[in-house]
């Protein structure tokens, strides 16, 4: 491609902006990586491939709750093995017809089982996403469709690569992001037309070049024009080293999605569970570092030897001899009496604070002394799982919402959509969520409503009618929502109708059925009475 010097120079300030600022924090992530999230890229070092990686950790509190974090999270928000959206319509009530209704679920199902393929990704993404999340407060997943697969797929970058900026409204709509390439990667990817001369003298090299993708929104689009370089959003790979352009074009979406833990007002990047204990952490490493010293040295204590009389080297081996001079002083352990007990109680405060920081007592069910009924467990579970509303709320809004949209729009343009009823047709596309996190938020709702109907019984049995004021059709239905019971085996109201009509004329026949030996008695009994008098 032949490249706009004013263009690239563009990128590259624009690049070396989002650089600047996030300098400031990258001192911070990299606390974090070495103590907690130790499996990521490095912030502002770099280490060895192969290399360790965890020489600075003397408890594992920190990685394990780390660990058990995403996996509470995936299971709870996305967990696989049951579908935790639904695809809805704003606006959407009872009123729409049942073909609608079951488009809407088709549509559900079809994007479920496309999430469910592994060869998408989908779920490790999702998962190191959620562990970027509670490491850094920030995670990156990327999609996008292959026309060659016939199939989406899903990649976390780390955070270490990417550079973010905001929309005026706060949603992330821009982001840079960098990778490692040899010569011969760069020309495979863009093409050696669209490479230049310094890259193609080193394809029989191993120096490698910082490549950089960039996404953001397109401000000089022509909407009457579609072409992949007039999309809402502009896509270049360039080089900073080289000033080189090396391809554009564009998304229908931002392919990239960018959720945050929390975040304060002013900031771009979130904040993380891993942030609030970094303290902690740090703490609890230094002192199981000095309690693994001071328990060495009560297991194998330093020895007091007289200076001379003694043969050296000395053998502290099991079953070994040691010889001395007759009439020397013997050896002599030296004891530290330190508290270990003191130093365990304090380490064991320090992981309950990091776990707690972590939401692992919320996530995950935990063993109870007392016994409980199998109803408390889940409404304690449900309880808690209510008390992160405001952080489920986020990844909703910033991750899975934007995600199942860019699905629905990829699948919808590879015409993988099923066609849509006319009655749906120009209606905004909307979401609702049925994971076990989106349900403990609408338990109490459906709490509320059983509660009113259990007030209800005693009252009953007094006076019968005050169940007329009920509309139990509309409580089935309301209740089946909250539940996410399929619509596939729910009646719609005309099937509903058509059975009671059925029932009704069963019971009328029955009833005919039932009468008539006394109505077929009551005819002879007036025939006879009519002959009588004829008779008469």
């Amino acid at each position: 491609m032949e490249y706009n010097g004013n263009r690239v120079n563009a990128l590259i300030d624009h690049y070396s902006r989002l650089k600047t600022y996030r300098t400031q924090w990258e001192s911070h992530w990299q606390e974090i990586r070495n103590l907690v999230r130790i499996n990521t890229t490095d912030f502002n070092s770099s280490q060895t491939r192969g290399a360790q990686r965890a020489e600075n950790i003397y408890d594992g509190t920190a990685p394990w709750s780390l660990e058990q974090f995403g996996a509470g999270l995936h299971s709870h928000l996305t967990n696989p093995a049951s579908r935790w959206f639904n695809l809805e319509f704003q606006g959407m009530d009872a009123t729409l017809d049942e073909e609608s209704l079951m488009w809407l679920e088709e549509v559900s199902d079809l994007i479920y089982f496309e999430y469910g393929v592994p060869e998408t990704g989908m779920n490790p993404a999702l998962h190191e996403c959620y562990m970027d999340l509670g490491a850094f407060g920030t995670g990156v997943l990327f999609q996008d469709y292959v026309a060659d697969k016939q199939l989406i797929v899903f990649r976390c970058f780390p955070l270490a690569d990417c550079f973010i900026d905001e929309s005026a409204d706060g949603t992330v709509d821009t982001i840079f992001r960098k990778t490692l390439m040899t010569s011969r990667q760069v020309v495979q990817k863009f093409g050696e037309k669209n490479v230049p001369e310094k890259v193609i003298k080193e394809m029989h090299t191993e120096k490698k070049w910082e490549i950089v993708h960039a996404v953001f929104p397109r401000s000089d689009r022509d909407v009457r024009k579609l072409s992949k370089t007039n999309m809402p959003f502009a896509s270049f790979w360039f080089s900073e080293e080289c000033k080189y352009i090396f391809s554009e074009s564009g998304y229908h979406e931002f392919p990239y999605h960018v959720p945050r833990w929390s975040k304060l007002s002013g900031e771009m990047y979130g904040r993380s569970p891993a942030m609030t204990c970094l303290p902690d952490i740090k703490m609890i490493n230094q002192m199981s570092k000095v309690t693994i010293k001071a328990a060495q040295k009560a297991v194998d204590p330093p020895l007091m030897v007289p200076d001379d009389g003694f043969m050296l080297p000395l053998k502290t081996a099991p079953s070994s001899l040691m010889f001395y001079q007759q009439g020397t002083d013997p050896i002599i352990p030296l004891e530290s009496r330190g508290r270990l007990d003191i130093g365990l109680e304090m380490m064991d405060q320090r992981r309950d604070h990091i776990i707690k920081s972590f939401f692992v007592d919320w996530l995950l069910q935990q063993k109870n002394t007392t016994e409980m009924t199998a109803t408390e467990v889940m409404d304690r579970r449900e309880e808690k799982l209510r008390m992160m509303a405001p952080m489920i709320g986020r990844l909703e809004g910033e991750l899975l919402s934007v995600m199942i949209r860019r699905t629905f729009g990829l699948l919808a343009r590879a015409n993988r959509i099923p066609e849509m009823p006319a009655s749906l047709q120009g209606i905004p596309l909307d979401l609702s969520y049925s994971s076990p996190a989106a349900q403990a938020q609408l338990g109490g709702k459906a709490a509320a409503i059983q509660r009113f109907m259990q007030d209800l019984v005693p009252l009953a049995e007094v006076d019968p009618s005050i169940m007329d004021s009920l509309n139990l059709d509309g409580f089935a239905r309301v209740m089946a929502d909250i539940r996410d019971v399929s619509r596939k085996i729910l009646r719609s109201e005309a099937e509903v109708d058509q059975v009671r009509q059925q029932r009704a004329q069963q019971e009328q026949a029955a009833q005919m059925s039932q009468m008539a030996p006394a109505m077929a008695g009551s005819i002879k009994d007036l025939a006879q009475a009519d002959q009588m008098a004829m008779g008469g």
